[in-house]
């Protein structure tokens, strides 16, 4: 399969086609979609859909697609890569790439295995549009300061991507009046990630209003599995997509994920994994990419 590089670590571009086939792929970039007209029927991990004009989906490095069109239609692209943001090293850009990242990893674990729109709310979905097509007029005029805009307009982005994730996770979780609170608990959990000292089990039961000494319990029924080890493999998770799509060493990535040292990482990793995470990061990097659309 031929496999095809973005030629810059920022792109925005406007494709128009009609009665268009893509093919099942993977790109090697991340790629947010705005349906400017027409509609599309797309395929995201087994998960098909019709997007109308106005929809717009996010594609992760992780995710196979495909796209189907039929008539006209007129898509605007955001494209970018982790280079994007590791552009300057200075600690402004490297505060902003720590943030990105957490954004991004929310959303790979939280949204696309549900599939469905990515913005459900009407006006964030104008909003998004609108602020694509601002990034599509800063990128081509390239004025003065276009990319820090760029930078800080995606993350406004990737903002209301993330708090419509986390009131799909609410809607696809709930079932029964309960399941409330679990949910919020999960969500707590995987937002503070970065923060240990919020996913103790005494503040998550003052957080929660729940008896330290039933938080576990609580906990264990809803997942079948404790706290603590819903704590290490959503971190573990975390690692992977790092390993994955950043140059951050092992060590660095094991002080941002708060464990307690690059030996401690590489043993959880390589005990729940099966090999470690150099051995991860180089079997991914000889992995066959996906074309580009």
């Amino acid at each position: 399969m031929k496999t095809e590089q973005p030629v810059q670590p920022f792109e925005v571009l406007v494709f128009e086609v009609d009665d268009w086939e893509n093919p099942p792929h993977k790109h090697n970039f991340f790629e947010l979609l705005c349906i400017q007209a027409g509609s599309v029927l797309q395929r995201i991990n087994e998960h098909s859909r019709e997007y109308p004009k106005g929809q717009l989906f996010l594609l992760t490095p992780q995710d196979s697609h495909s796209l189907y069109v039929k008539g006209h239609s007129k898509f605007c692209f955001v494209r970018f890569n982790e280079l994007f943001f590791h552009e300057q090293k200075n600690p402004a850009e490297q505060l902003l790439l720590k943030e990105w990242l957490q954004k991004l990893e929310f959303i790979f674990h939280n949204h696309n295995q549900y599939g469905g729109p990515l913005v459900k709310d009407d006006n964030d979905s104008m909003m998004v549009c609108a602020l694509m097509s601002n990034m599509l007029n800063e990128y081509t005029r390239k004025s003065p300061y276009y990319q820090d805009n760029l930078r800080n307009t995606l993350l406004i982005i990737l903002n209301i991507i993330v708090r419509n994730v986390e009131n799909e996770v609410s809607a696809e979780v709930i079932t029964k009046p309960s399941a409330v609170i679990f949910n919020k608990m999960v969500n707590y959990i995987h937002a503070n990630i970065h923060n240990p000292t919020l996913l103790t089990r005494e503040h998550l039961a003052e957080q929660f209003a729940i008896s330290p000494t039933y938080i576990g319990e609580y906990f264990k029924k809803h997942t079948g599995e404790s706290i603590h080890q819903h704590i290490i493999q959503y971190k573990l998770k975390l690692v992977q997509t790092r390993l994955e799509f950043s140059d951050l060493t092992v060590s660095e990535i094991a002080y941002e994920l708060a464990f307690t040292d690059e030996s401690h990482l590489s043993k959880l990793f390589k005990k729940y994994v099966g090999v470690s995470p150099r051995d991860y990061r180089l079997q991914k990097k000889a992995e066959p990419e996906g074309i580009n659309l």
